[in-house]
């Protein structure tokens, strides 16, 4: 099952047990989320997927305060973690149409979830932005350009699903 977090709620926790918040947003983006104005303290994303978009750089990305940012540079300094410069300029040719790519995946995937739940040959389908999703509601807040392209579905067993025919 796909869900979401009350990421407002986890930070405020997070932070009254003076701790910090670390969100993952390779599956949203930051077209669809930006965890910082929710109260996230450090995001990280994978450029690999939605940001390049054409499966030819393995990069990641990881944004916070400016002091944290500071640790992390210092510390990739160290180790050699940086990006190689023409990684980094396919990475960017890719942001250059990030938008409208995830803005058309997100529309699709929000179509493909409405055909499936209507399919007799599917059970059961999970994407937030289906208004029967236990957490749709926290998604249209938290979400406001889609819901993304990850969705997931279950089918019947085997059993089940051949006598159906």
């Amino acid at each position: 099952m796909i869900n979401t977090i009350d990421i407002e709620k986890i930070a405020t926790l997070t932070h009254k047990h003076k701790s910090q918040l670390i969100v993952d947003n390779t599956f949203a983006t930051s077209y669809l989320l930006s965890p910082l104005t929710l109260g996230a303290d450090i995001v990280v994303n994978s450029l690999t997927k939605f940001a390049n978009g054409h499966s030819d750089v393995c990069l990641g990305s990881v944004t916070g305060s400016n002091e944290f940012i500071k640790k992390a540079y210092d510390l990739q300094v160290l180790l050699g973690t940086t990006a190689a410069p023409f990684d980094a300029w396919l990475c960017e040719r890719g942001m250059r149409t990030m938008d409208l790519r995830v803005q058309k995946q997100s529309d699709n995937a929000l179509a493909l979830a409405k055909f499936l739940e209507n399919n007799k040959f599917v059970k059961r389908v999970h994407y937030i932005g289906l208004a029967d999703h236990p957490q749709h509601q926290l998604a249209k807040k938290i979400f406001p350009n889609g819901y993304g392209g990850m969705l997931s579905f279950e089918l019947p067993e085997m059993k089940l699903f051949l006598t159906n025919f």
